[in-house]
């Protein structure tokens, strides 16, 4: 069979229906090629079995004709072909859980699968990513009204990143959702340094350009260890701009601060790119924010005025005019990448805390760092105690 696809389209769907499980009789494998006829060793998609179904996606597909081969592994009847093209197709999630609740506890999301006028296609194969288990699956095909859902444990504290897309991450042709859930977090540490904790939403920032939200993309994937690869400095610069030197002037977060000092803390565990709740893609982040307890206040800031990390009418500011001052902490690489190649910087929760906490007790003085638009930073390499050396850059401000 053959399809002639229009120009502009980006996402060609083919489904097989009537076409029972793999064990069953029935049963029709679908393969596409572009140009010319596939075979079952030479093709450019093919199809997956679910919910009786065979569905075959194209990310991108060429303008002109595409032939569709279909292969009985068992005699089979009574089989419908149907292909469309979409100028878009995107995920939107509608539903996503609460967060700050304890552990174990199952999270529930649910979303839609939307064309160019936001109404819901059927039959469309989304698959996640479950970042606490590391595994990737199909979801059963979108209903009637383009809707999907999903539900996993989750059983470790902190920030969780789930991502839904049609075939692949980075996705050429848009079409991911990701949402984060956060846990709740207590803030024991040895040194009682903090009496608050939380993981609290940056505002969101709009990334237009396919380019830039592939980029963040892979860069996330790279750093969280979902893949191998070479780190882009453009992207991990858009990663500094967008968690540290947004942090000064992210109104969303100055309104939960009150008086006092805090500790920010941006982890690539916590980030994403893509839609959540709207169209409109974006890079979002959830950084672990603690509070230095009043009775550490003047030991806190006298250690981090040692390390070069405030500067003196900072301190003042804090300490004496009742100002609010925030410390802000980004992840950026792993300190012995370059002799054991491994680039994942994900962390635990309790690694995050070992992070700020050290921070908050030393008196290492600190490196200068890169000047990111009108940020300074400090550059540092912080040890946790299950060995692990990962550099950060730091920033502070007083609002």
């Amino acid at each position: 069979f053959y399809f002639d696809v229009p120009a502009g389209m980006t996402r060609l769907v083919a489904t097989l229906s009537g076409t029972p499980a793999p064990s069953g009789t029935n049963d029709c494998d679908l393969f596409a090629k572009f140009a010319n006829f596939p075979t079952k060793s030479s093709y450019s998609a093919r199809g997956v079995e679910n919910a009786g179904s065979e569905i075959l996606t194209v990310s991108n597909p060429a303008s002109g004709t595409w032939y569709f081969l279909l292969y009985g592994t068992t005699a089979y009847s009574n089989v419908t072909l149907t292909v469309k093209c979409y100028s878009v197709t995107d995920i939107v999630l509608t539903q996503v859980p609460p967060n700050d609740l304890a552990v174990p506890f199952t999270a529930a999301l649910k979303g839609k699968v939307v064309d160019g006028d936001e109404a819901g296609i059927p039959n469309m194969v989304v698959k996640v990513r479950n970042p606490i288990t590391g595994l990737t699956s199909l979801l059963t095909k979108t209903n009637s009204k383009g809707e999907f859902s999903y539900s996993a444990l989750i059983n470790s504290e902190g920030e969780h990143t789930f991502d839904f897309f049609f075939t692949e991450i980075p996705d050429t042709a848009k079409g991911t959702a990701s949402h984060t859930v956060t846990t709740r977090k207590g803030c024991l540490e040895a040194n009682n340094y903090f009496d608050f904790s939380a993981y609290l939403p940056a505002t969101p920032e709009e990334v237009p350009l396919q380019t830039d939200i592939s980029g963040l993309h892979t860069f996330l994937d790279i750093r969280n260890g979902w893949t191998d690869g070479a780190i882009d400095p453009a992207f991990e610069t858009m990663w500094i701009e967008k968690t540290l030197v947004a942090a000064a002037s992210d109104e969303k977060l100055a309104e939960k601060l009150d008086t006092g000092l805090y500790m920010f803390f941006y982890g690539v565990e916590g980030a994403s790119v893509g839609n959540n709740m709207s169209t409109v893609s974006a890079f979002s982040a959830l950084p672990f924010v603690v509070r230095v307890a009043a009775d550490k206040m003047d030991i806190v800031l006298g250690k981090l005025r040692t390390q070069g990390i405030i500067d003196d009418t900072q301190y003042t500011d804090i300490h004496d005019n009742n100002k609010t001052g925030v410390v802000a902490v980004a992840a950026v690489s792993s300190a012995t990448e370059g002799t054991d190649g491994n680039m994942n910087i994900s962390l635990l929760a309790r690694e995050q805390l070992e992070i700020l906490a050290n921070l908050a007790g030393s008196t290492a003085v600190r490196e200068d760092g890169d000047k990111y638009s009108a940020t300074l930073t400090k550059s540092g390499v912080i040890k946790v105690s299950s060995g692990r050396e990962i550099n950060v850059l730091i920033s502070s401000f007083v609002k």
